[in-house]
C-alpha cells in the first residue's frame, strides 16, 4: 500500500488547526466511508455475507439478481432497498449480525485516514461519517475509529418499539442528499472538513468552508473507476487536498 510522505499528513493537520483558531469555524468534520475511509464497499459486503448465511428476515431467499432489478430502475430505490429488506428484524439482532461480519471481514482502512480522524478527535471535532451504505452495517467498523452509532448519517428504516420497518427514513444521504443529511444532523452548521472519493461526493465535499480532500485508491478495472476519476480532477483543478493511491501522488500546501 502506498504511503504517502508525512508531510501530506503533516500539512492537512496544519490546515486543521489554522482552521480551528477562528472562532466562527464550526468544528465538524465529515467522511464518506466506502472509498474514503476503507477502500472495501462495506455496505455490498454485507450483503454478500447475507447471501452467504442466509440472513433474510422473514423467510426471505434474495440475491443480487433481486438488487439488480431494483436498481435498474432506480439507483436510489436500489441502496435503499437494502435497508428495506431488513423489516421485521429487531435492531439489536441486526446490530450482532454486523459485529460477527465485521470480524470474519474487516474492511480495509485507509491508514491515513485513520491518523486524520484520531487528530480532529483530539482536537474536539465532532467527526461524522456519511455514507449511502445502510448505516447500521458499518457500525462496527466505525467503532474502530472510536466512532458510535450516533455519529453514522447513513440510509436508514424506521424502527418501531426495537422492529425495523420497511419505510426508508428521509433524507436519502446520497449524492446531493448527503448535503441535506449532513445539515440534518448538524441543524445546519456547515463542516470545516469534508472527505470523499467520487463525484457524487462532490455535493458535500463542497459544503465544507475549510478544507476539501479526495481520496482516489481504485484502478480502471473497478466500476467507481471513472466517478473517482471525475473528482480526483475536480479537487485538482479547485485546488483541493487530494490523495491518489494509483499514481502515488497527493497535494502538499
Amino acid at each position: 500500500m502506498y504511503n504517502p510522505p508525512k508531510e501530506y499528513l503533516e500539512a492537512l493537520k496544519k490546515d486543521i488547526l489554522e482552521a480551528l483558531k477562528n472562532p466562527k469555524t464550526e468544528p465538524i468534520a465529515a467522511f464518506d466511508a466506502d472509498g474514503t475511509i476503507w477502500f472495501s464497499d462495506v455496505g455490498r459486503d454485507f450483503f454478500d455475507y447475507q447471501i452467504e448465511t442466509n440472513y433474510f428476515p422473514g423467510g426471505k431467499s434474495l440475491n443480487w439478481n433481486d438488487y439488480q432489478k431494483v436498481e435498474d430502475e432506480n439507483m436510489e430505490r436500489g441502496l435503499c432497498w437494502l435497508g428495506e429488506i431488513f423489516a421485521g428484524e429487531h435492531i439489536d439482532a441486526l446490530r450482532v449480525k454486523v459485529s460477527e461480519f465485521h470480524e470474519k471481514k474487516k474492511p480495509v482502512y485507509i491508514p491515513l485516514q485513520k491518523e486524520l480522524i484520531k487528530f480532529l478527535k483530539e482536537n474536539g471535532v465532532q467527526v461524522y461519517i456519511v455514507t449511502a451504505s445502510i448505516g447500521w452495517t458499518i457500525e462496527a467498523g466505525a467503532k474502530e475509529l472510536g466512532l458510535e452509532p450516533k455519529d453514522i448519517i447513513g440510509i436508514k428504516t424506521e424502527v418501531n418499539d426495537g422492529i425495523i420497518s420497511d419505510k426508508t427514513m428521509k433524507p436519502v444521504s446520497w449524492a446531493e442528499g448527503k448535503v441535506d443529511a449532513l445539515l440534518e444532523a448538524t441543524g445546519g452548521k456547515m463542516p470545516f472538513l469534508v472527505s470523499g472519493n467520487t463525484i457524487s461526493d462532490c455535493h458535500m465535499i463542497e459544503l465544507s468552508t475549510h478544507i476539501k480532500q479526495v481520496i482516489h485508491g481504485v484502478d480502471e478495472t473497478s466500476a467507481i473507476y471513472e466517478t473517482e476519476r471525475l473528482a480526483l480532477e475536480k479537487a485538482k483543478k479547485e485546488g483541493w487536498h487530494y490523495l491518489d493511491y494509483m499514481r502515488h501522488e497527493c497535494s502538499l500546501k
